[in-house]
C-alpha cells in the first residue's frame, strides 16, 4: 500500500474503535434513566449531537445489542469491525451465534455480509407455520375492577413483528424514565417506570396519533368524543375530588385539567353534590386563528430540546378555568408527553417576556441550551490509546476474492443456533 493507502486504512480502524466506544457510552445512558425531560437517548443524540433522528434511533439501536455481544463488541473496539458491518450483524446475531457471524464478516466482503444476513432473516420467517399461528389469533380488551384497561391477545408473527416494531418506535421516541429521588428506605435498584409501563404509554401515544392523522386534513370532521365529568372544586380551587370518566374510571384532578387544556371532549361539571352546574358542547378551548398564531410563533413544542411538531397540545399557563386568558402570550405549544410532565409530573413554566421558562419539581430551569462539557481534546488516535490498543491493518478484509457458497455458510449459522457452532478456524 501506498502512504496515503496506509494512512486512510489505519485512521478507519481508530474510527471504528472510537465509535464502539461512544455507542458504548450511548448504551450506558440509556439504561441510566438519566434523560427524564427527553421523549428517548435518541432525541437527546439529535439535539446535542446534531443527528438526524433515524440516525440517531439506529446508534441507539446498535449500542443496545453489543451489550449482549460481547466478541462483536470486542473485535469492534480494537477496530476489526466498522460500523457498517456491526449494524448488521446486530440485526441478527445472538450470543450462539455471534462466533460464527464474526467469522464471517472477518473472511467476506461487505456486500456479502449483507447478503448473508438478509438470507438467514428469511430463513428464520419462513421457519413457522403461518396458517396455524393465523388461525389462533385474537384480541380482547376490557376494564378491570381497578380502572386499568385491559388488553389481552394474540396476533400473527408477521402482524405481531409490525405492532412490536410501532411499539419501539414510539418508545424511542418517549423520554428515559425518570428515576424517583433515592431515600434510605428505598429499595436498591428502585426505578419509577418500568419497560411494561414504557410500553404502555407508547401503545396509548400510537391510538392518538392515528386519531389525530385520521382528521389532520379534515378540519370539519368530527372527533372521537370522550365525556368527563369534572368536580368543579377539583378544576378551579384544587380541593376536590370527583372527577372521572363517563364509564366511571376515576381521574386525577391534574389529569382533568390537562385534557380540559386544548381538548376535545364533552365536560360535564357537577359541585361537592354531584349535581351538574353545566354540560358543555364539544369543542376545542383554543380557536383556530389563535392556534395558527401558535404554529407560526413556535413551531413545535416549547420544551427544551424537543424536536415535536406534530400532535401538540395547546397549554394555557395560567388554567383558563382559574382565571387564565386564551391569549397568545397565556398559551404555548406542547408535545403530549411535556404537557403531562407540567400537568402531572411536576414541572413549571414561567413567562419570559415573549419566551418560557421551564422548571423541575426539585426547582432547578431546565437548561434551554445545555452547557457542553468534555474532558476529550486529543485526536482519535490518542483517545484510543487510553482503553484500547488499534491494530494496523485490523479493519482490512480478510475476503480473499473467492465466490461465496451462501448455503453452506447459511447452514453453519443454523447448526450454531441449534447446537454447538462448527469449528471454522
Amino acid at each position: 500500500m501506498s502512504r496515503a493507502e496506509d494512512a486512510l486504512v489505519n485512521a478507519a480502524g481508530q474510527i471504528a474503535a472510537a465509535q464502539c466506544q461512544w455507542l458504548l457510552a450511548i448504551a450506558d445512558l440509556d439504561g441510566s434513566g438519566e434523560m427524564k425531560d427527553f421523549y428517548s437517548v435518541a432525541s437527546w443524540l439529535s439535539w446535542r449531537c446534531s443527528l438526524h433522528i433515524r440516525t440517531a434511533t439506529e446508534y441507539v439501536k446498535v449500542a443496545g445489542a453489543l451489550k449482549a455481544l460481547p466478541r462483536i463488541t470486542d473485535d469492534f473496539s480494537h477496530g476489526r469491525l466498522s460500523y457498517s458491518q456491526v449494524k448488521m450483524l446486530a440485526r441478527v446475531a445472538t450470543p450462539d451465534t455471534e462466533r460464527v457471524l464474526l467469522h464471517i464478516a472477518r473472511s467476506s466482503s461487505v456486500g456479502q455480509l449483507a447478503r448473508v444476513v438478509g438470507t438467514y432473516r428469511s430463513f428464520l420467517e419462513s421457519e413457522a407455520d403461518t396458517r396455524a399461528r393465523s388461525e389462533g389469533r385474537s384480541l380482547t380488551t376490557w376494564f378491570d375492577e381497578d380502572g386499568f384497561f385491559i388488553i389481552r391477545g394474540r396476533l400473527c408473527p408477521e402482524d405481531g413483528a409490525v405492532v412490536e416494531t410501532a411499539l419501539r418506535r414510539a418508545m424511542e421516541t418517549m423520554p428515559a424514565p425518570p428515576r424517583p429521588h433515592a431515600t434510605r428506605e428505598d429499595p436498591p435498584g428502585n426505578v419509577l417506570e418500568h419497560h411494561g409501563a414504557r410500553q404502555a404509554d407508547a401503545l396509548a401515544q400510537m391510538a392518538r396519533e392515528y386519531l389525530a392523522a385520521e382528521t389532520q386534513d379534515q378540519p370539519t370532521a368530527t372527533l372521537p368524543e370522550v365525556v368527563v365529568h369534572f368536580d368543579f372544586d377539583a378544576l378551579t380551587k384544587g380541593g376536590g375530588e370527583d372527577c372521572h370518566l363517563e364509564n366511571g374510571v376515576a381521574l386525577a384532578p391534574s389529569t382533568a385539567l390537562r385534557l380540559t387544556c386544548d381538548a376535545a371532549l364533552v365536560p360535564l361539571i357537577q359541585d361537592g353534590e354531584g349535581n351538574p352546574l353545566s354540560i358543555g358542547r364539544r369543542t376545542r378551548s383554543i380557536p383556530i386563528g389563535l392556534r395558527r398564531a401558535l404554529q407560526a410563533r413556535d413551531k413545535g413544542c416549547r420544551f427544551p430540546g424537543c424536536t415535536r411538531h406534530r400532535y401538540l397540545k395547546g397549554h394555557h399557563v395560567h388554567h383558563w378555568m382559574r382565571g387564565g386568558e386564551t391569549c397568545i402570550s397565556n398559551v404555548l405549544h406542547l408535545c403530549h408527553f411535556h404537557h403531562g410532565l407540567v400537568h402531572e409530573g411536576g414541572y413549571n413554566v414561567v413567562p419570559d417576556g415573549e419566551d418560557f421558562d421551564f422548571y423541575r419539581p426539585d426547582g432547578s430551569r431546565v437548561p434551554p441550551n445545555p452547557t457542553a462539557r468534555s474532558s476529550h481534546t486529543g485526536t482519535v488516535e490518542s483517545e484510543n490509546a487510553r482503553s484500547v490498543t488499534v491494530e494496523p491493518y485490523g479493519l482490512c478484509s480478510g475476503w480473499d476474492g473467492d465466490r461465496m457458497n451462501l448455503g453452506y455458510v447459511i447452514d453453519a449459522i443454523v447448526d450454531a443456533q441449534n447446537s454447538d457452532p462448527p469449528k471454522l478456524e
